[in-house]
């Protein structure tokens, strides 16, 4: 099951970051944020 997930557009800026109801207020996105920012680190603006 897919609870989340996010990217990052090709300027290097955030563009979707979604949580299902379930899953959100657990630290999720920030966890998916920090992920997103460690793979594309070198490209964001």
């Amino acid at each position: 099951m897919i609870i989340g997930f996010g990217d990052i557009a090709q300027m290097g800026y955030l563009d979707r970051l979604y949580v299902h109801e379930d899953y959100q207020r657990q630290g999720v996105a920030s966890v998916l944020c920090g992920q997103l920012e460690q793979a594309f680190g070198n490209y964001l603006l």
